[in-house]
């Protein structure tokens, strides 16, 4: 389906570069226009209803004009769909599926790493005046410096920075800002923080933005050097994050071990050694039953 849409977009950028080289004559009278356009479909609706009675009759009732119906049905179409057509046109798009990790370089110069799962777009005026990205999943941004505030939409909350180091995850409806370098600005619900480098926060979307503390581990979040960092991190969402790491699916055999915590550092290099680190942290077990990985 990614391929497909990507596909899509191709094409449809094809064409708006194409439509840019067409020399169109000079737009008519919009007003003038549309009332000849009506006057023509009225008055051959009813040449096709007269022509459909008797020669003796001496009234004709005028039937509904269904392609004038139709005229203004694609007119108001045009209008609605236009703007929802620029923007898929005009959008640049950068996705990590799940077990994949992405670095790219913008137009600006910053570098951006992609989690599994996890998605940017931008768009083509990026650099040019503005380096707005809206992001959904987790990415690690190192911003080039520039006067233009480069800004993260991330969910409800915006991030704004002008030349740093710091992840951002937007995941399960809960914002996560961490700083290494520089200084990042959270916006939320009209509220306001700054953070330094070595500070984060962490709170859910629609909430308050507050200064959470300092960062756990140095060098977190950690997966952009292919290692998974957790302090105090639910056995459920570990689960998750792992999962997601190697696209496979981990169970808990029973919900009462959800609420286990985890801290520590785990090397991210194979599923084998994550899970044999992740059940002497948590001194459980595991097993692999029909392609998913229980932990009980």
């Amino acid at each position: 389906m990614g391929s497909f849409n990507n596909k899509l977009v191709g094409d449809l950028k094809k064409l708006w570069q194409l439509s840019k080289k067409i020399s169109l004559p000079k737009a008519p009278d919009s007003d003038e226009a549309w009332d000849l356009l009506s006057q023509r479909l009225d008055i051959e609706d009813r040449l096709e209803v007269s022509s459909s009675l008797p020669s003796k009759s001496k009234l004709v009732w005028s039937q509904p004009k269904p392609r004038l119906a139709l005229a203004m049905a694609l007119v108001v179409l045009a209008v609605v769909i236009s703007p929802s057509l620029y923007r898929l046109i005009d959008q640049n798009t950068l996705m990590a599926n799940r077990g994949q990790t992405i670095e790219e370089t913008l137009p600006d110069g910053s570098i951006i790493t992609l989690n599994a799962e996890s998605q940017i777009a931008y768009g083509s005026a990026f650099g040019k005046g503005n380096r707005n990205i809206t992001l959904m999943g987790e990415a690690y941004f190192d911003v080039e410096k520039n006067n233009v505030p480069f800004t993260i939409q991330a969910g409800e909350a915006t991030v704004t920075v002008v030349g740093t180091e710091f992840n951002v995850r937007a995941r399960n409806d809960q914002i996560e800002v961490a700083v290494n370098e520089g200084i990042v600005k959270v916006i939320s619900e009209d509220s306001t923080i700054t953070l330094t480098a070595g500070q984060m926060t962490s709170f859910f979307q629609g909430d308050f933005p507050n200064l959470f503390g300092s960062l756990p581990f140095q060098g977190y979040p950690g997966w952009v050097q292919n290692q998974l960092m957790f302090h105090e991190t639910e056995l459920l969402f570990v689960c998750q994050e792992i999962g997601r790491r190697f696209d496979v699916k981990i169970e808990l055999m029973d919900k009462n071990l959800e609420p286990i915590t985890v801290t520590g550092v785990i090397d991210a290099l194979d599923i084998k050694s994550v899970l044999s680190t992740l059940t002497f942290l948590t001194q459980r077990n595991y097993e692999s039953k029909d392609g998913k990985i229980i932990i009980y």
